[in-house]
């Protein structure tokens, strides 16, 4: 399913979609997005569009990145879902003991990394 712009397929969510872009077409991404909001807003499907935005623009094969992504599949686009023991929630110690670990390297094989 690529999209020539995932961004597009986000919902209901102008504003928070408005300041992805415009970092986009600045350039200037910041070195991390916080998306908040009660469950079925799109927080996932958001966060993943602008993975696939980035990631997609500057491939050589953008089907196959595409693919990889929506597939769970692509080292540089990784999700870390909240734990039901945390209320919905990531919990400190699932910060430090997994995402910080794997954000202190470079990307595998894109130009970004999104976790």
């Amino acid at each position: 399913m690529t999209t020539a712009d995932p961004l597009s397929e986000i919902l209901a969510q102008d504003h928070a979609i408005g300041i992805l872009r415009a970092a986009l077409h600045r350039q200037k991404l910041a070195s991390a997005y916080l998306f908040e909001g009660p469950s079925g807003v799109g927080k996932l499907l958001a966060a993943r569009a602008l993975a696939r935005t980035v990631l997609l623009r500057d491939a050589a094969s953008p089907a196959e990145i595409d693919r990889r992504i929506l597939g769970s599949a692509h080292p540089d686009v990784r999700v870390f879902p909240p734990r039901a023991e945390g209320d919905r929630n990531l919990q400190v110690a699932v910060v430090r003991s997994e995402i910080l670990p794997i954000a202190q390297y470079a990307p595998f094989e894109a130009t970004h990394a999104f976790l």
